[in-house]
C-alpha cells in the first residue's frame, strides 16, 4: 500500500481569479501524526448509539465518531449542506449544518480534494490519491470516475470554475489539467518539468481567465489566459500549500506556504509580501477568506490550530477554544453566514458560529477513523480495542457501544500489534511504531514498556506461546523476529535462516508452541519447529516475493492454515510445505485481514482490498461476499467474538463495524 506520506513529497497550488468560491489546502494529510503525537484526544470519550436494526442481518456501525479530514467542500446556495472526505473512508454529508452526518459513498477511495459545482450544487467532485477524479450529479449518493485525459491519477487540486459551466481544473503530479464538459475529458494546460505539483484552486469573478498556480518548489505561476501561458510571480517560499483571492479585491491574494507562514500581494500576484504577525513558528496549511467583512481571513497550522487576522493578514491572533487537537487541515466559511466557520481536523470537523471564538465539536455519525487493528479480550469478549493506523487506540468495554480513547504512555501512540496472555484475564501486549512492547495488566487502563531497548523501528506483528504465556515473539519491520522468554523484559534476535527482516505477521500452532509460522513483506512465508531458532522458506505453490499480510492458523487441525497476501488467499494443509490458492472473488485479490471462527475453524472470513468482506464455510473452497450495510470497502481488520462467534467485528477507513448473524 502506498505510503501516504510519500504522496506528497510535492505540492502545488491553483488559484483562478474569479468570484467567491475559496478551496483551502493542505500541503501533508492531515492524518500524519509527529513523533510522540496522537490524532486522537488523550481523554475523549466517544459515544455511538447502536443501530435499532443491530441485530439484523448486515453490517451497523460501531464508530468511534470522529476521525481526520481530508476535505471539506460546503454547498454555496444552501451552506447547511456540507461534505466532509476521509483518506480511507468516504464522503460523509451533512443537511444540518454539521449536527448529523451519513456516509454518501462507497466506491471513491482515499480522498484528497473535494469541489461543488456553484451553479449546480447536486454536482461535485471528489479527488483521489491514486484513482483520479469522481463526479457525482445527486449531491454524493452515486459516483463514477471522470478521468479520460488524465495522465496523473494523484489529485492535489480541484476547483470548479463558477463563471463557466462545465469547466473544471485539476492539479497532479503532472502538471494542471482542465476540463470544459464537467469531467468528461481532460487535457494539460502546465506541465513544468521542474516544478509542476498541484494541490488547490480558488475563483474570483471579476478578472475572467487569469489562472493562478503555486508549486511545492516555492513557485506561484499566474496565467491570464487560463492556461495557455504562464509567468512565474512569486520564488523562494517552501512550498505554497493554499491560494486564496479577496472576494472585494480581485488583485488581493494570499499564499500559505507551510513552514514560511502567508504571503500577500496586492497586485495581482506581480510582487509579494509575508504577513505573519502573530504566526511565527507555525506551518500553514489552509487558508479562507471571509466574502463580506474586508480584511477578515482564517488560517489552519499543523500545530498551532486556528488563526484569524482582521486586517488583511497583518496581524494574526490564535482562535483555539474548544478544539481538542491543533492540527486544523481544512476551513471554510458559511457565505451567507460569514460568522459560522467550519474546520476539518485530525481529530474531526469543528463548528463556530462567532467567527472562529469558540468551536464545537460536529461528529454525530461521522465515523472517519481509519481502524486498522482490531483485538477481543478473550477473557472478557465485551472488552474490544482498536488501533487507528495513523495515531491513537480506542477501548469500549461494551462491545463497540462506548469507546474511550486510551493513554499507553509510550513514546509513540500508533498501536501496530496485540496480543493477550490467555492465562492471566486483563495482561495484553502492545506493540508500537517506535519499537516499544507495552504491557498492561488492567485490561488496558495502565501501560508499562518492558522492552528496556527497542526491538526495530515498528513492531509489526505479537504472538504469545499458548502454553507457557511467557514466551513472546515480535515481528518487526527493519530487524525480523525478536523472542522473550521473561514476559517481554529481554529480547533476543530469532533470525537465523531468515533473509527478509520485514515481518508483517507471526501465527503459532497452538497444539505444537514451537511450530512457528512468519510471513514476510519480499519473500513470502517461512516456517521453524523450534521456536523461532531456526526458519526455512515455505513457499511452494505461492508466487515469488509475495507480500503477506496476514495469517490465520487453525487451532484445531494440525497443519492447516492460510495467508492473506497482495496476490489472493492462500492455503496449506501440510504446515506450510504445499500452497495452494483460493479461487473465486478472492483470487488474486489483496487480502490483507482474515480470521477464523475458533470453534468451528471451516468457517473463515477474508477483509480484501478494496472489495469488503468474504465468508467461507468449507474451509477456503468457495466464498460469498459479506457487505451489506458496509460503506466502506477497505477492511483492514477482522475479529470475531470467542464467545458468541456469530458476532464478526471489522475495522475499516470508517471506523469499526458489526456484523449479527
Amino acid at each position: 500500500m502506498k505510503n501516504t506520506h510519500a504522496l506528497l513529497a510535492g505540492l502545488v497550488v491553483l488559484a483562478l481569479a474569479t468570484w467567491g468560491c475559496n478551496m483551502a489546502s493542505k500541503g501533508a494529510p492531515a492524518n500524519t501524526p509527529q513523533p510522540g503525537q496522537t490524532s486522537v484526544p488523550a481523554t475523549e470519550t466517544l459515544r455511538v448509539k447502536a443501530s435499532a436494526t443491530a441485530e439484523a442481518i448486515g453490517w451497523t456501525s460501531l464508530g468511534p465518531e470522529a476521525g481526520p479530514i481530508e476535505a471539506v467542500a460546503i454547498d454555496p446556495k444552501t451552506p447547511g449542506t456540507l461534505y466532509a472526505g476521509t483518506f480511507y473512508g468516504n464522503v460523509f454529508k451533512s443537511t444540518d449544518g454539521g449536527a448529523n452526518w451519513a456516509a454518501v459513498s462507497t466506491n471513491v477511495p482515499m480522498i484528497w480534494k473535494l469541489a461543488i459545482d456553484p451553479a449546480t450544487a447536486t454536482t461535485l467532485y471528489a479527488g483521489t490519491v491514486s484513482s483520479g477524479v469522481f463526479k457525482s450529479t445527486d449531491g454524493g449518493n452515486n459516483w463514477a470516475a471522470a478521468n479520460l485525459g488524465l495522465t496523473d491519477l494523484h489529485i492535489d487540486a480541484l476547483t470548479v470554475d463558477p463563471t463557466i459551466p462545465n469547466s473544471l481544473y485539476a492539479g497532479t503530479d503532472k502538471g494542471e489539467f482542465k476540463s470544459t464538459d464537467g469531467g468528461g475529458n481532460w487535457s494539460s494546460i502546465n506541465n513544468d518539468k521542474d516544478c509542476h505539483y498541484a494541490t488547490t484552486t480558488t475563483i474570483q469573478r471579476g478578472i475572467t481567465g487569469v489562472l493562478y498556480a503555486g508549486a511545492s518548489c516555492g513557485f506561484v505561476s499566474r496565467s491570464p489566459d487560463i492556461g495557455a501561458t504562464w509567468e512565474a510571480v512569486l520564488t523562494g517560499a517552501k512550498t505554497v500549500m493554499a491560494l486564496v483571492i479577496d472576494p472585494a479585491t480581485p488583485t488581493t491574494l494570499y499564499a500559505a506556504t507551510g513552514d514560511d507562514g502567508v504571503y500577500k500581494s496586492t497586485n495581482g500576484g506581480t510582487t509579494w509580501s509575508p504577513v505573519n504577525g502573530g504566526l511565527a513558528g507555525n506551518m500553514v496549511v489552509t487558508l479562507a477568506i471571509d466574502p463580506k467583512t474586508k480584511g477578515m481571513l482564517y488560517a489552519g497550522t499543523r500545530s498551532g490550530g486556528a488563526f484569524k487576522s482582521t486586517d488583511g493578514g497583518q496581524n494574526w491572533a490564535a482562535i483555539n477554544t474548544g478544539f481538542s487537537t491543533k492540527n486544523v487541515s481544512n476551513l471554510v466559511i458559511d457565505p451567507l453566514r460569514p460568522n459560522t466557520v467550519y474546520a476539518g481536523t485530525v481529530v474531526g470537523m469543528f463548528k463556530s458560529t462567532d467567527g472562529g471564538e469558540h468551536w464545537n465539536a460536529i461528529n454525530h455519525g461521522l465515523t472517519g477513523y481509519w481502524v486498522s487493528l482490531l483485538a477481543i479480550d478473550p477473557g472478557a469478549p465485551g472488552n474490544l480495542f482498536a488501533g487507528i493506523g495513523n495515531g491513537g487506540f480506542f477501548k469500549s468495554t461494551d462491545s463497540g457501544g462506548n469507546w474511550e480513547a486510551v493513554t499507553t504512555g509510550g513514546s509513540c501512540r500508533v498501536i501496530t500489534s496485540v496480543t493477550f496472555n490467555p492465562g492471566a484475564p486483563g495482561n495484553l501486549y502492545a506493540g508500537t511504531t517506535c519499537g516499544e512492547v507495552l504491557k498492561s495488566t488492567d485490561s488496558g487502563g495502565k501501560w508499562s514498556q518492558v522492552n528496556h531497548a527497542t526491538i526495530g523501528k515498528v513492531v509489526q506483528a505479537l504472538a504469545i506461546d499458548p502454553k507457557t504465556p511467557t514466551t513472546l515473539y515480535a515481528g518487526t519491520r527493519d530487524s525480523g523476529i525478536f523472542k522473550s522468554t521473561d514476559d517481554g523484559s529481554t529480547w533476543q534476535a530469532a533470525n537465523n535462516g531468515l533473509p527478509d527482516k520485514d515481518v508483517r505477521a507471526l501465527g503459532i500452532d497452538p497444539a505444537a508452541p514451537a511450530n512457528l509460522y512468519a510471513g514476510t513483506w519480499s519473500h513470502g512465508m517461512f516456517k521453524s519447529t523450534d521456536g523461532g531458532g531456526n526458519w526455512s522458506a515455505m513457499t511452494d505453490g505461492m508466487p515469488a516475493a509475495t507480500h503477506i499480510y496476514t495469517l490465520a492458523v487453525d487451532p484445531k487441525t494440525t497443519g492447516n492454515l492460510y495467508a492473506g497476501t497482495e496476490a489472493g488467499l492462500f492455503k496449506s494443509t501440510d504446515g506450510g510445505q504445499t500452497w495452494s490458492a483460493v479461487k473465486g472473488e478472492l483470487n488474486e485479490a489483496a487480502v490483507i485481514s482474515l480470521v477464523m471462527d475458533p470453534t468451528k475453524p471451516a468457517i473463515l472470513y477474508a477483509g480484501a482490498n478494496g472489495k469488503g468482506v468474504f465468508k467461507s464455510t468449507d474451509s477456503g473452497e468457495n466464498w460469498e461476499a459479506l457487505n451489506t450495510g458496509l460503506v466502506a470497502s477497505y477492511v483492514f481488520a477482522l475479529a470475531i467474538d470467542p464467545v458468541t462467534p456469530s458476532i464478526l467485528y471489522a475495522g475499516t477507513g470508517d471506523g469499526v463495524f458489526v456484523f449479527r448473524q
